[in-house]
């Protein structure tokens, strides 16, 4: 058995769990976070659509690129900006805090509290492609 396929399977499994570059702002609801975080990818992509370009490469063969690919996340980039966030490296939670952020992310009700971004804070993955932020009770 070939453990190529196996082995790409586990960094792509791994590569959600990694520190990663968010847009941050304090004192607004998780939903308007998310409603933030949708206009602006909505508007990136009516603004600079994708255009897949096929093309060919010794040892490849075909793969398709999309040619605006850069300057759709740079126009993301900027409209997040522009409504006030600020780009920050936030860590993958893990362990118990992991937990208690995924409760939390799956209760409807805790959406109108506030992000309150700080030193302990960290991100989840959720299912529908946007982070979670969370901070954790200094205690």
């Amino acid at each position: 058995m070939n453990s190529k396929p196996l082995a790409l399977l586990a960094i792509l499994g791994l590569a959600g769990c990694v520190d990663q570059q968010l847009f941050v702002k304090q004192t607004l609801s998780y939903d308007q976070y998310e409603r933030d975080i949708t206009a602006c990818q909505t508007a990136s992509t009516q603004s600079v659509p994708v255009s897949n370009q096929v093309s060919w490469a010794p040892y490849i063969g075909l793969y398709t690129v999309d040619a605006n690919e850069q300057i759709r996340q740079r126009n993301y980039q900027i409209c997040m900006r522009d409504m006030g966030y600020a780009e920050a490296t936030i860590p993958y939670c893990q362990g118990g805090v992991a937990t208690a952020a995924t409760t939390l992310a799956n209760n409807p009700a805790h959406r109108s509290q506030s992000v309150a971004v700080g030193a302990g804070t960290c991100w989840i993955a959720r299912g529908d492609g946007v982070p979670f932020l969370f901070t954790p009770a200094a205690g």
